[in-house]
């Protein structure tokens, strides 16, 4: 390992990690009332949410990193996989690792050799036997993509070795993608295996475009959602990157950095099925003088090819934070958010809605939640201290 290898990947994870947002208890009765008036909302406070809440407190064994997760994913019915944390204000703040339980969250293990720092590894699963997790170690320059075959029990090495791999996603049966992006040439690449690894196909994504979030729904099908020119766009494909389509998202204007860094970044998508998808763009870089930040979650109907705003918000800088959107099917969905020191006092909080996004509510949540997703037919989100939140769904808004 030479010293300039090491600088070079050690720049290249932090400027993509710049502006970037760090991925059995009682059930609650939650308060409704109204939010922002930029949204289409109903204030009927004596309404009952059409869900409950369950919170299982878990505990870590032997955990030399995480104090807590930021993100969870079920592969089974009580196995699941999460990106484990240390949140600001502890020994270790921004450290990372791979954590995994076998009995629905009450216990986690951590991953060995998982630790990683400023950005959070990345975990991705088909099945409950296959799948992959890539971890950065910037000390030895190296990025480490590994597969399983058994659940985790034994975990191999593959052969891309591009130091500027951001996301990956494994769809099963040995196929898979890998998203990079060079930051000092401003190009982004993908990455194709249909082979356990073995070998990949590279083709090159828009000139200066900068993935956050990718989704593919076929071995050939799916999008990336990121930066073009200081815009929030989304490209998609239907022939494994070969060629693409690129579709704007609608944000408020904002002044482009001058650091040469988007502003603005797509901090979440949910697809639960092919033609309906919702991606969640946010601000979070402000220039001086400029604190009025801003959520925006867009909705498309046809795959991605086009998008139309679903729900919009905007707030001064630090006094919310959204931190996901994550829908069951085309109708019912959530959008996690957390008020920050309103009137002295945080106020974690969901939004929720029962007809595609045409109208939200909020619902109070005794502690924030975060890194959602659908299993079955519920959502299952990741808070502090190892809290997991099971979101069901009543009678008929059951999908």
């Amino acid at each position: 390992m030479t010293s300039s290898t090491l600088v070079s990947l050690t720049l290249q994870v932090l400027a993509r990690f710049l502006w970037r947002p760090a991925i059995v208890g009682s059930v609650f009765c939650l308060a409704v009332g109204s939010v922002s008036p930029m949204v289409a909302l109903s204030a009927d406070a004596s309404a009952s949410p059409p869900f409950t809440v369950l919170w299982t407190h878990g505990t870590c064994n032997n955990c030399r990193t995480a104090t807590g997760f930021v993100d969870v994913e079920f592969i089974g019915t009580n196995e699941a996989w999460a990106i484990g944390y240390v949140p600001p204000g502890e020994v270790g703040t921004g450290d990372y690792s791979v954590l995994h339980t076998h009995d629905g969250g009450k216990t986690w293990i951590e991953v060995p050799r998982s630790y990683q720092h400023n950005d959070p590894p990345r975990v991705s699963f088909a099945s409950q036997r296959e799948g992959w997790i890539m971890v950065v170690d910037i000390t030895a320059a190296d990025r480490r993509l590994l597969q399983t075959k058994d659940g985790g029990r034994h975990w191999s090495r593959l052969s891309l070795r591009d130091l500027s791999v951001h996301d990956i996603q494994y769809i099963g049966g040995g196929v898979g993608y890998a998203e990079s992006f060079d930051t000092y040439a401003k190009q982004g690449y993908l990455y194709q295996t249909k082979d356990f690894g073995r070998t990949w196909t590279k083709v090159a994504l828009p000139a200066g475009f900068s993935a956050d979030r990718m989704f593919f729904a076929k071995d050939n099908q799916g999008l990336l959602a990121g930066c073009l020119d200081h815009k929030v766009v989304v490209i998609h494909t239907i022939d494994s990157g070969r060629h693409w389509e690129i579709a704007k998202i609608q944000l408020p204007p904002i002044e482009p950095s001058k650091s040469g860094y988007c502003d603005v970044f797509a901090d979440d998508i949910s697809f639960p099925e092919t033609k309906h998808g919702w991606i969640l763009t946010t601000r979070r870089g402000f220039p001086p003088a400029d604190d009025h930040g801003f959520a925006v979650v867009s909705r498309t109907l046809d795959g991605g090819t086009t998008w139309t705003t679903a729900f919009q918000d905007a707030y001064p800088e630090s006094r919310k934070n959204f931190t996901g959107v994550q829908f069951l099917n085309d109708q019912i969905g959530i959008i996690s958010k957390q008020d920050d020191w309103a009137a002295g006092e945080r106020k974690p909080s969901l939004l929720y809605t029962t007809d595609g996004g045409q109208k939200w509510l909020s619902a109070d949540l005794p502690r924030a939640i975060q890194g959602c997703r659908r299993h079955s037919r519920a959502l299952m989100c990741a808070s502090e201290d190892f809290w997991l939140a099971t979101i069901n769904w009543a009678g008929d808004n059951n999908p």
